[in-house]
């Protein structure tokens, strides 16, 4: 019967080499903790026929000796395995020789517009005649340890820490990452004073509460997990903890992302209908906590070398916090970038590849979790592009070139319909979805890399005419606004048309709507800002003045359409940074445009659609700090140009909170207020202290608001530097009346008009201080220098209740030293005058200390008496 082949070992390759004890779960736990491939048999070799061959032969039994004779049942048996391991090897032959069609069909459809073009890879031909077997194998074991060598090596690493979880409930958690002193793993004999990092997580009832927060309002502007599995994962975790084992890393980072994205959007109205804190302001507070625990679990699992498209999710969703927390910080550009970093690791860009070269280790994934990873990958894609227009040492520049992936887009599929084991069928783009503000960001994601491949770094001056550009990518965006889905583009009146259960009136196709509405024509305004002001001069260009008006309108029936509507995201909706920066180049716009403005009617309008303006900016005073500086830069340039609003009106309509209860979800360390000099925090201590540990220092100056403002100050409206911005926005002085008797009113000032204030003398004394007035420059010193705050002067009275303290402090001590003396014991008779004077006596006559003591000639001292007589 020929020789038998090797029975497939049950241990996988890498603890059969390393002399481990396997799991036999294949991927094993040993391959998982060490972040290796786990692979379930030796490497590849080729057989004699010739056929490269990647699984094991049939499995029979191996003849042992003293083993029975096979029966004719077990003869019959491995009779037929030979013949079919025969026929299957004439078929495989024949397969190598001629490839059927349906790979070239395969491979024709890789270039379809669902799978981004790969560069084609031309193969040499393969040898017509066979060669020798054992030339064969020994080249397959030669790429195999090519492929092996430089691979990753499993190693204990000295950089791993060990981490601890725990559960109580989430008002008694102060701190989500604290430090707990155990030596239950050190042997007995030793002490370890090592601290030991604790991960404290809410009860699994609460969990849940935060993750329906998070899959009913928020996910829709990152829609990158599968709702039903993110309650899964969250069971999962809790399972695990209650078996007494430590759960997966990955699944822990990624549910407390959600708890800090979810607790930093949570309102008011969120803890009246789920009472979990005790007011909003405490779960905007504890964010910040569960950002720095889910920083430390990834910092944990980047130790570990654990991978999975988990972390990717998460470190999606803290971007999304960090972007509306600090704009587009370095911190938050890192996030994005590591991201990207951990899909590569899996293969996602590469998912849908038809040829997966045998080199390179590609994460297995289900159906299920497969069309997941292309939304999370697509997402980075965009986002990607995005930012590329945004002002920063990022800008104009990409991470991911489109050239180098191959994965399909995800499907326009709701979450429910989306199950294991089923097949998937993706929607039309007319059809409504959770997925249908994903898909539409995009394809406008395609025509914001255009514009950014147009503008490239490598040449930077431009052949022709700028502003023909411009239109064209105007164009190009008009062109995505007609081809939006009818329910995308439902104003304020269709939608009232609408009976209350028609499916375009459901929330989440609501928050679609909006934050598509606010974000395009928010993107259009910016690309015609720069020719507004000449707009106004120039009939050229006269269609970009027409454009931005139309789209800044645009952004401010939104926002008027989201008041009316009821929903929890109308609550939250301004603490975005992509609302808060559309909002404000609408306002911008409006602005600009009233002052350059010469028609009484056209003027009044303006005013009507600033008024509005103005008073959503005063709204998302209560929810973003960001605003607060927003405002005092429009006011500064409302000032010099003697713009009024109705501003009474505006607080009349929205009534703000008192200072004391005003309490912004975004906290920030109080020496960064003195450094930074933005809005100072009403936050607690702790939360302060935490983003201290962090180092999270929020600087506003660093979004760029103000270099949007220096197009009053020139005639052109062209990018310009912080200093020019900071210039134009502090040439004019402060009224005298706001710096009037400020050495009596600072005390009594809220916090934020003495943020406001401050923050108006800082951008004046960056210019010239010869331009200051007198009044000015008093204020300043005042404030900086004054008797205020730590600086006050004592009140009437301090040195004598201080002389008094002082002297009721001796009285006590006296009396005191009394009551010790009253307690004490009698003297003892050593110390009476008595017995000293026998101890002379007897060193006389010891003769003790002849030189210099008693016994010395001419001695006159006392000698050893130093007490009085007894009974004295």
């Amino acid at each position: 019967m020929g020789r038998q082949p090797r029975q497939r070992p049950v241990s996988c390759h890498f603890c059969r080499v390393r002399k481990l004890r396997c799991s036999r779960d294949f991927p094993c736990s040993n391959c998982t903790s060490r972040g290796v491939q786990c692979q379930s048999q030796d490497p590849p070799r080729l057989t004699g026929t010739g056929t490269a061959t990647t699984t094991a032969p049939v499995l029979r039994p191996v003849a042992k000796r003293g083993d029975p004779p096979p029966t004719d049942r077990e003869a019959e048996i491995l009779n037929r395995l030979e013949k079919l391991e025969a026929l299957l090897a004439l078929r495989t032959n024949q397969t190598g020789s001629n490839p059927p069609a349906a790979s070239i069909a395969s491979s024709s459809a890789c270039s379809s517009d669902d799978v981004p073009r790969t560069r084609t890879q031309t193969r040499s031909s393969e040898p017509s005649h066979a060669l020798p077997a054992n030339v064969q194998n020994l080249t397959a074991d030669a790429l195999w340890l090519e492929r092996t060598c430089l691979g990753p090596k499993p190693s204990d690493s000295v950089l791993v820490d060990q981490i601890l979880f725990r559960v109580c409930p989430i008002r008694s958690i102060a701190q989500p990452s604290s430090y707990l002193f155990q030596n239950s793993s050190v042997p007995s004999g030793l002490l370890s004073l090592e601290p030991t990092r604790c991960i404290w997580f809410p009860q699994r009832h609460e969990t849940k509460m935060l993750i329906h927060k998070y899959t009913s309002v928020i996910t829709y502007m990152h829609h990158v997990v599968h709702n039903p599995s993110v309650y899964k994962l969250v069971d999962e975790v809790y399972d695990t903890l209650e078996r007494g084992e430590e759960p997966q890393l990955c699944q822990v980072f990624l549910m407390l992302a959600l708890c800090t994205n979810v607790t930093y959007g949570w309102t008011v109205k969120d803890n009246d209908m789920t009472p979990l804190f005790s007011d909003s302001s405490e779960s905007n507070n504890q964010s910040s906590g569960w950002l720095k625990a889910a920083f430390d679990v990834f910092d944990t699992a980047q130790r570990r070398s654990e991978v999975g498209l988990e972390l990717a999710q998460g470190l999606i969703i803290l971007s999304f916090v960090l972007l509306n927390l600090e704009g587009i910080s370095s911190r938050a550009r890192n996030c994005i970038f590591q991201a990207i970093t951990i899909c590569r690791e899996l293969g996602v860009h590469r998912l849908d590849h038809p040829h997966q070269q045998p080199s390179t280790p590609i994460t297995q994934f289900s159906n299920l979790k497969a069309e997941v990873a292309r939304r999370v990958w697509w997402y980075l894609v965009i986002t990607d592009t995005m930012m590329a227009r945004f002002p920063g040492p990022h800008e104009g520049t990409c991470a991911i070139n489109p050239q180098y992936m191959n994965i399909r887009k995800p499907l326009n599929i709701n979450d429910e319909d989306l199950v294991e084991g089923k097949e998937m069928v993706g929607r039309p783009l007319t059809e409504s979805t959770t997925m249908s503000y994903f898909m539409q960001r995009m394809k406008i994601g395609n025509v914001i890399r255009d514009f950014t491949e147009r503008v490239s770094l490598s040449s930077p001056n431009q052949q022709g005419d700028p502003y023909d550009m411009v239109l064209g990518i105007d164009a190009a965006m008009e062109r995505f606004i007609d081809e939006l889905p009818p329910f995308m583009k439902l104003n304020a009146m269709d939608v009232q048309q609408l009976p209350p259960d028609d499916v375009q009136r459901q929330p989440n196709i609501v928050i679609q709507r909006h934050i598509m509405k606010t974000f395009i024509y928010g993107q259009r305004c910016k690309l015609h800002l720069p020719y507004l002001a000449r707009g106004a001069v120039e009939p050229a260009y006269a269609q970009s003045r027409r454009a931005c008006l139309d789209s800044a309108r645009m952004v401010i029936q939104a926002e008027t359409q989201m008041e009316e509507e009821d929903t929890m995201f109308k609550a939250t909706r301004l603490r975005l940074c992509l609302a808060l920066h559309s909002v404000f180049i609408a306002s911008i716009v409006l602005l600009l445009d009233f002052c350059l403005g010469v028609d009484a009617d056209e003027k009044e309008q303006r005013r009507q659609d600033l008024a509005e303006a103005w008073n959503i900016l005063e709204t998302a005073k209560e929810h973003s700090r960001p605003t607060a500086r927003i405002q005092d830069l429009l006011r500064q340039v409302m000032k010099k140009h003697k713009v009024s609003l109705p501003v009474v009106k505006a607080k009349e309509r929205h009534h703000p909170r008192p200072v004391g209860k005003n309490l912004p979800p975004t906290p920030n360390s109080s020496t960064a207020i003195m450094s930074t000099g933005t809005t100072p925090s009403d936050v607690g201590v702790s939360s302060s202290q935490e983003l201290n540990d962090l180092g999270f220092n929020m600087d506003l100056d660093g979004m760029d608001w103000e270099s949007l403002l220096w197009g009053l100050e020139a005639p052109i409206l062209v990018r310009s530097t912080p200093a020019l911005a900071s210039r134009a926005a502090s040439t004019h002085a402060i009224s005298n009346p706001t710096l009037a008797n400020i050495e009596k009113r600072w005390e009594g000032m809220p916090l934020q008009e003495q943020a406001e204030l401050w923050m108006a003398l800082r951008d004046r004394m960056q210019s010239n201080w010869t331009e200051l007035t007198l009044q000015e420059k008093k204020a300043a010193y005042w404030i900086a220098f004054g008797p205020h705050g730590p600086r006050a002067e004592d009140p009437p009275g301090t040195n004598a209740r201080v002389a008094w303290g002082i002297f009721i402090g001796i009285a006590a001590s006296v009396g005191l030293f009394g009551l010790v003396r009253l307690a004490a014991k009698p003297a003892p008779y050593t110390m009476t005058q008595e017995y000293q004077e026998e101890t002379n006596e007897f060193l006389k006559n010891q003769k003790s200390d002849p030189f210099t003591g008693i016994t010395s000639p001419g001695y006159a001292g006392k000698g050893m008496v130093q007490s009085p007589p007894k009974g004295n």
